[in-house]
């Protein structure tokens, strides 16, 4: 499972290392006449990929909204998913971490809904602000070859991998 979790991490800081080349650091999508997230127009969210300007990491959360209390939260739809993985819930942090980086908000938890339409509340604290530190921490150590990743034993996952084809 740690394996997999790397992978996504690993996944997450390409892409968003790819994303860092094309982008202005200055406009990060938030454009009027898109999907409102607050009831005073102050937040905006165009459906765009959101960058950290703190951490190696970046996302596009499912959608986010406003809780009873006025918090942003992000929802993240897993709808053949009948379990909360390891997995959705890494996600569901680096989610929570760049709202709190791009809006300037505190995140207190993430939604992910499940098949079925059940939800499954995901808190974001300080101790799941630490162990997201700590796999990204680790995902450098594995990139930069100071460690090898134990292999993944999961080869069925191999088959619809984007990375088919390219040795793990």
């Amino acid at each position: 499972m740690e394996a997999l979790i790397l992978i996504i991490i690993i996944a997450v800081i390409f892409f968003w290392n790819v994303e860092a080349n094309k982008r202005d650091r200055t406009a990060i999508g938030f454009k009027r006449g898109h999907k409102v997230v607050s009831m005073d127009d102050s937040i905006e969210y165009s459906g765009k990929t959101l960058y950290s300007k703190t951490l190696p990491l970046c996302g596009k959360p499912d959608r986010i909204s406003r809780d009873e209390n006025g918090n942003l939260i992000p929802f993240e739809e897993k709808p053949n998913a009948t379990r909360l993985y390891e997995s959705h819930i890494f996600q569901a942090y680096v989610y929570c971490h760049l709202i709190e980086d791009n809006f300037g908000v505190t995140v207190p938890y993430a939604i992910a809904r499940l098949k079925n339409g059940r939800e499954k509340r995901i808190p974001w604290n300080q101790g799941a602000k630490a162990k997201l530190a700590s796999v990204i921490k680790r995902a450098f150590v594995v990139l930069n070859g100071a460690e090898e990743d134990s292999k993944t034993t999961a080869f069925g996952k191999c088959k619809g991998c984007g990375f088919n084809g390219v040795e793990c």
